[in-house]
């Protein structure tokens, strides 16, 4: 790939899908499960409006406009307005400039992602745990789809959890937040039993989306106004020297937590579209990263101490605030089944559930699911919804970011030269400290152990956070 994200034939490519096609994979093969898992939000997404017609019969391919959208929609959600919480943990300009550092880190590993699959080059190989077996072997592709279907059920009990939040605020009682937490659990329980039928769960995703930009509009404006009136808010510092530096970079690792779309989304663009996706995808992922340098200083410039858990709560009281804070609630509402989807298709084949032909099953699976979240949601509380992200963010979200796609960028060549044949499973694994040990490799093992820091010392902090409280 050419540094504008270019793609380029770097083997030949006969050769690439032979061994591709070759049996006996190390650690498993490549097969259809692997290519069942795709990020259905995606498939359910504004296809109609930015998408245009491709060769190859009836089908429809996303534009390059659109999946800059996907892109940018996978990675800008929820998660976003508790940014400027987590700066209390840095201040605003070493968090700031750690944003930017960490962004440059996503967008290396994001790109590195889609440079493997195009080394790869077959048909079978198109989604982030095929690559991963193709790369690594049975065992890291079970370890991907647990990371995904993990980080995904672990979303839906952050919506849980955050919009019962939103709700509880307007009611100072300790019962509120519990209560909502029912509440929400029954409400979002009938969406996630017509998982199958992604045409009406679409509108629920379109609604949630739309609220989620009201809010984001909303708050920029109340904060460029506050600044502009009241000045920078008490308690905002440049820097904070402390170890829980660890706790933002976590929060934020989950937050940009967007790396499992992209190979969905390149696979919905015209074959003669991709060559461009790359730079597509470069330029989608600079505008994301100032973004959130930007949305997350301006909230924490503007109401610094006062920040809590989402910086809708730390808005001053007014009219704007309930009506953000409803907003807020109900774009996590509508956004539940959205994140359901992808993992409870995973588990229903994992419990061998069909919801079509045993609904019986299906039913109890979801309803138990539903009401497990619910509890988890009840017990971490209402004003921790910034450590369980950051502990999503160490706990997951790490290893799909950061860990898998090193690893893949590292073993690459190995996998292409067929030496998962030849190798049992830990020699083939130690061929990833072989050299040579140029820069461009050297910096791999530079993020491995990053990640293992941020992977020890986030899980670390957020659960003595949570524990303190």
């Amino acid at each position: 790939m050419e540094q504008d994200g270019t793609v380029i034939d770097v083997t030949d490519a006969g050769k690439r899908a032979s061994r591709a096609d070759s049996s006996g994979h190390f650690c498993g093969s490549v097969g259809e499960e692997s290519l069942e898992y795709t990020d259905v939000s995606l498939n359910t997404s504004l296809r109609n409006g930015t998408s245009s017609t491709g060769g190859q019969g009836d089908r429809h391919y996303a534009s390059l406009y659109g999946a800059a959208f996907h892109i940018f929609k996978a990675n800008v959600g929820a998660g976003v307005f508790l940014l400027p919480t987590y700066y209390q943990d840095a201040g605003y300009l070493v968090g700031g400039l750690l944003v930017v550092l960490l962004g440059a880190l996503m967008i290396e590993c994001t790109v590195s992602l889609l440079h493997v699959k195009h080394r790869i080059n077959h048909v079978e190989v198109k989604t982030y745990p095929a690559v991963v077996e193709f790369v690594l072997g049975d065992y890291f592709k079970k370890f991907v789809q647990f990371s995904l279907v993990f980080t995904q059920f672990g979303f839906c009990i952050m919506f849980l959890q955050y919009a019962s939040s939103m709700f509880a605020a307007f009611f100072n009682e300790s019962w509120a937040y519990k209560v909502f937490v029912g509440v929400s659990t029954v409400v979002v329980t009938p969406m996630t039993l017509i998982s199958n039928k992604l045409h009406v769960l679409v509108y629920a995703s379109i609604l949630a989306g739309i609220f989620v930009l009201a809010v984001l509009s909303g708050i920029t404006v109340v904060d460029i106004e506050r600044l502009s009136r009241a000045g920078i808010a008490k308690g905002v510092r440049a820097a904070i020297p402390t170890p829980r530096l660890i706790v933002f970079i976590s929060g934020h690792m989950f937050s940009l937590e967007g790396i499992g779309v992209v190979l969905p989304v390149e696979n919905s663009v015209a074959p003669e579209n991709r060559a461009q996706f790359g730079k597509v995808l470069r330029y989608t992922l600079v505008a994301i990263v100032t973004f959130y340098v930007f949305f997350g200083v301006l909230g924490y410039a503007a109401y610094g101490e006062k920040l809590h858990t989402s910086v809708v709560l730390a808005l001053p009281p007014s009219g704007v605030k309930q009506t953000l804070k409803v907003l807020l609630g109900l774009s996590l509402i509508f956004g539940f089944p959205i994140q359901y989807v992808p993992a409870i298709q995973v588990m229903d084949r994992a419990f061998g559930v069909s919801i079509t032909s045993d609904k019986k099953k299906a039913f109890l699976l979801r309803v138990a699911l539903n009401a497990s979240f619910g509890l988890v949601a009840v017990f971490v509380g209402s004003d921790t919804i910034n450590i369980f992200a950051s502990f999503l963010g160490s706990f997951a979200g790490v290893h799909l970011m950061v860990t898998v796609p090193s690893l893949l960028a590292l073993q690459i060549d190995h996998a292409l030269n067929g030496d998962k044949e030849k190798y049992s499973c830990r020699e083939y694994l130690l061929l990833l400290f072989e050299g040579p040990y140029t820069i461009a490799r050297s910096q791999y093992y530079v993020y491995l152990l990053l990640a293992v820091v941020v992977w020890f010392g986030g899980l670390y902090y957020t659960l003595v956070s949570i524990f303190e409280r």
